[in-house]
C-alpha cells in the first residue's frame, strides 16, 4: 500500500469508529475521531493511559478549530501566528462538545499539525481528531513506524508510514488565564509566544 492509500485508510478508519497510527512532525500519534466514544475508550484501555488524562484535539486547519472554540481576537492572533506548527493551545471550549473532548473541564488542547502526512489524514478523517503519542502511557514515544507498531501489536486499525522531523513533542501553552502560560516545553519557546502576545495588545 503506498503512502496514500495508508493516509486514506486510516481516515476512513477514524471516520468509521477505528483507531489510526500516523506520524506527525513531532512524534508519532494515535488517534480516533472525536465523536466516536467508544473508539477514544479502547484508545484509553490500549494505551493503559489514566482515564482523567484529556487527549488534545487534531484539526486539519486553524479554521476548522475556531467554531468549536470560545476565544477572542487577541488569542485567535496569537493561535494563527504559530499553527500550523509544533505546539498545542489550551483553549476554552464552547458548550456541547463530546465528553471524551475536554473531560468536562470546558477546556480542550488544539493541535494543527505542520506536518503534511498528519495534516492529510486530519482531512482524510473529515472532522477533528482525539490524538496522543503512540506508546503506552509512561513509557517512551515511538519516533519510528517500527516502534509504534511494537508498542500496538493488536487494536490498531490503520497505520501510516512516515518520518518524524523534530522528535520532539509539542510545546504545550495554556490560553485560558489572563496570560499564556507554558505547561510543556518542545521546540517552540515561551519568549516567541510572549513576543506576539504583547504585540498584539
Amino acid at each position: 500500500m503506498g503512502i496514500k492509500e495508508e493516509i486514506q485508510a486510516a481516515g476512513t478508519a477514524m471516520k468509521n469508529g477505528g483507531i489510526a497510527v500516523f506520524p506527525t512532525e513531532t512524534v508519532y500519534g494515535i488517534g480516533v475521531a472525536y465523536n466516536q466514544e467508544n473508539a477514544y475508550k479502547t484508545l484509553v484501555n490500549l494505551k493503559k493511559r489514566p482515564p482523567e488524562k484529556p487527549f488534545s484535539m487534531m484539526f486539519a486547519s486553524l479554521e476548522d478549530a475556531l467554531p468549536l472554540l470560545d476565544v477572542d481576537e487577541r488569542r485567535k492572533k496569537l493561535m494563527s501566528a504559530f499553527l500550523p506548527g509544533q505546539v498545542t493551545f489550551l483553549c476554552r471550549a464552547k458548550k456541547g462538545l463530546p465528553h471524551q473532548c475536554d473531560l468536562g473541564t470546558g477546556i480542550v488542547g488544539v493541535r494543527v499539525p505542520s506536518g503534511e502526512t498528519a495534516m492529510k489524514v486530519m482531512k482524510a478523517a473529515g472532522c477533528p481528531c482525539l490524538v496522543t503519542s503512540a506508546n503506552l502511557s509512561g513509557m517512551k514515544t515511538a519516533l519510528t513506524l517500527e516502534e509504534a507498531k511494537a508498542y500496538f501489536p493488536a487494536g490498531v486499525d490503520a497505520f501510516v508510514g512516515g518520518e518524524c522531523t523534530s522528535k520532539v513533542a509539542t510545546t504545550i501553552i495554556d490560553l485560558t488565564g489572563d496570560e499564556p502560560k507554558l505547561v510543556r516545553q518542545g521546540e517552540i519557546k515561551l519568549e516567541d509566544i510572549d513576543k506576539v502576545w504583547r504585540n498584539e495588545q
